[in-house]
């Protein structure tokens, strides 16, 4: 039986992916000082920027930061301001996979996300 697709892929990537125009980088990717006080208990520049990048990817879109994926360079740049570290420091991000996977379940439970079951 073939699968119906319910909606077009322009649909899916309206839904699902980030904005890039300034209103919505700012109105879905601005960090509150709660966040901030969270990305500054972590140690070094690449793993503040990084659990920024998940905070912000799991309220808008709302699937986090996947593995191979990669995050749009104007996000990036608008929260690496917000935390005063330069988005360069991001490339080496999630070498150690362990690391990203302990980012991404802090951060869903600030959240207070947790999996459908």
């Amino acid at each position: 039986m073939a699968r119906r697709n319910l909606l077009t892929k322009e649909d899916r990537e309206r839904l699902f992916l980030p904005r890039t125009d300034q209103f919505s980088i700012i109105k879905n990717h601005t960090l509150s000082a709660e966040d901030l006080d969270l990305i500054g208990k972590r140690r070094g520049a690449v793993n503040r920027l990084g659990i920024a990048v998940h905070l912000a990817l799991l309220r808008h879109p709302g699937f986090g930061f996947r593995t191979n994926s990669d995050i749009l360079e104007a996000v990036l740049s608008n929260l690496a301001a917000q935390i005063c570290v330069p988005p360069e420091v991001f490339e080496p991000y999630g070498q150690r996979q362990q690391t990203r996977t302990d980012h991404g379940l802090t951060a869903a439970e600030y959240l207070e996300l947790r999996p459908y079951t």
